[in-house]
């Protein structure tokens, strides 16, 4: 049985971006028959994202060292040995060339998702799904490089392509849903509930707490001090319904904002973080979304740009769908099934191996 080693960054205080994407590649080669082993280093949150891993299914290796560096480079490697996987995925802003290096002589064939291009990749294999990543100038360090680009290859959840089809119920009262992603280590969610306030008809809020972040007090604190009704979900198990069945969203840049794109849900954007700049905008180019700027703007600057993103939506529902229409067709939610596939393909036809937990 052909085993694949995945080797995603995960916390509290990075998120779950890295492991959202290669749990939902996993999903895609479990479905092809390949056993998927996911190695994760210390981090704040660890324990919680290695339960993620673990409900999905899969098997989890801790590797008992800090992310990137030669202890997490051997460990890595270590790893891979045990499981008998040929082949690994690596997502992680820690690791730079000199890891996939590393791993590539240890006779490892090495996938790595880059968001950054910031260097010659001597992986085999390279992975951007950002919409248009395409554009951006990758190298390969050994000439053998594939590079899967482009919003074609975004990695998101497989059951996301299908509840986008499915129809939308219609609200008397305006759901907005608001999402942090896997962590809010900024405060986004109590920002955008606040912001709220300035908004006059009736909606119904809804605030999504990621299962690693560590700010539901302030979330709560938020929502009770606002005149609007907010529902407070921490790590819903449905929230790819939660999306998908609402009017619009408040959303941080990065995968949440992806999903929703897939998902036809109009959504206003705020960049929590400066890689998230260029996928904002790109969407905004499209239509998809509405850019309200950065969580490091003044708090009544950003304040404004929420609540006049939310009112233009809240105004027309023929520009909500406009917009719904847009995100779909620039992220199709295949993207995980694509990656999968290519995976399969670099594995060695007689390769074998187990899994389990230590």
């Amino acid at each position: 049985m052909t085993t694949i080693l995945l080797r995603p960054d995960a916390g509290s205080d990075i998120g779950v971006g890295h492991l959202r994407r290669c749990l939902s590649v996993a999903a895609e080669l479990g479905a092809a028959g390949v056993v998927c082993v996911f190695a994760l280093a210390d981090g704040p949150g660890l324990d919680a994202a290695a339960a993620l891993v673990r409900a999905a299914g899969h098997a989890v290796t801790l590797l008992g060292v800090p992310r990137g560096g030669t202890a997490d480079r051997a460990a890595t490697a270590a790893a891979a040995v045990q499981h008998r996987a040929n082949v690994i995925v690596v997502d992680s802003y820690a690791a730079g060339a000199d890891f996939l290096v590393a791993l590539r002589e240890a006779g490892l064939t090495v996938a790595s998702f880059d968001d950054l291009c910031a260097f010659p990749s001597p992986a085999r294999l390279v992975i951007n799904g950002g919409l248009g990543s395409e554009l951006l100038p990758y190298t390969s360090a050994f000439g053998d490089t594939e590079f899967l680009l482009g919003s074609t290859f975004a990695p998101l959840d497989p059951g996301i392509a299908a509840l986008a089809a499915t129809p939308r119920v219609a609200r008397v009262v305006p759901c907005v849903v608001i999402a942090a992603g896997g962590a809010d280590t900024t405060d986004f969610l109590p920002a955008a509930i606040a912001a709220l306030e300035a908004i006059a008809g009736p909606i119904e809020p809804v605030a999504i707490i990621g299962p690693l972040a560590t700010n539901a007090a302030a979330v709560a604190a938020a929502a009770g001090a606002t005149r609007h009704p907010v529902t407070v979900l921490p790590d819903p198990h449905d929230i790819h319904a939660r999306l998908h069945a609402a009017d619009l969203a408040i959303s941080a840049g990065g995968g949440t904002l992806m999903e929703l794109a897939a998902l036809g849900t109009p959504a206003v954007a705020v960049e929590v973080a400066g890689n998230q700049r260029r996928g904002i905008a790109a969407l905004a180019a499209t239509g998809a979304v509405i850019s309200a700027g950065r969580m490091s703007d003044p708090a009544p600057k950003l304040a404004a740009g929420i609540v006049a993103g939310v009112v233009a939506l809240l105004a027309s529902a023929e520009r909500r769908a406009a917009m719904g229409a847009a995100g779909r067709r620039a992220v199709d939610g295949h993207g995980a099934r694509q990656i999968a596939e290519r995976l399969v393909s670099l594995c060695p036809p007689a390769s074998c191996g187990g899994a389990q937990d230590r």
